[in-house]
């Protein structure tokens, strides 16, 4: 699945929905012809990552930390690295990386 765009809200009861009185805090759209997919950590939840008070990212279980891949993709050629893939791993630490898909974007990244 690509994502049309994105949401940051606070989800007062935890259930991955806005619901009526909470807030949203930011949302973006991605502006063609980018596209931005996510590994199977976060299409299996949802499309959901969710942060703890604590500042943790968890797994759709909520026990384990979680490990998941959003990545951007520019369907074209140059430039040669035309994916950043931003990582999330051991719930909080997150890192950029660059890579090369010859301009195709159809591929999900995976976990990390």
């Amino acid at each position: 699945d690509t994502w049309p765009g994105w949401l940051v809200f606070v989800d007062v009861n935890n259930n991955g929905v806005v619901d009526t009185g909470e807030e949203i805090i930011k949302t973006g759209t991605i502006a063609a012809p980018l596209v931005l997919r996510a590994s199977a950590a976060v299409s299996g939840r949802s499309h959901i990552v969710g942060f703890l008070p604590n500042g943790l990212a968890r797994g759709a279980d909520e026990a384990a930390l979680l490990n998941a891949t959003l990545s951007v993709c520019a369907p074209s050629t140059p430039p040669a690295a035309n994916v950043r893939d931003v990582q999330l791993a051991f719930g909080s630490r997150v890192g950029v990386r660059s890579r090369q898909t010859g301009g195709d974007c159809s591929a999900a990244p995976s976990d990390n």
